[in-house]
């Protein structure tokens, strides 16, 4: 059984470790594209797998850390939302 994650979840989490910013420029500027490739077996897919597995459970703890502290701030203040 698989749990379902909606991109919506996913897509935030992802963004900071993802951002394009230097990224494109670098590949822009470098004259050895082929550098840039990769070859994709299966057991390069699945180790890749397992690390953005691994990462996305790393940042929904976070992610439940933060909301459960924000909560928490957010009582001792009084502010009810």
């Amino acid at each position: 059984m698989t749990d379902a994650i909606g991109m919506g979840r996913i897509r935030p989490l992802m963004l900071p470790r993802y951002s394009p910013l230097g990224q494109t420029d670098n590949f822009s500027r470098n004259p050895d594209k082929l550098s840039y490739a990769y070859l994709l077996t299966p057991s390069s897919t699945e180790a890749k797998a397992c690390l953005t597995r691994d990462f996305l459970a790393r940042r929904m703890r976070e992610y439940g850390r933060l909301r459960d502290e924000i909560e928490d701030l957010r009582a001792e203040v009084g502010d009810a939302r």
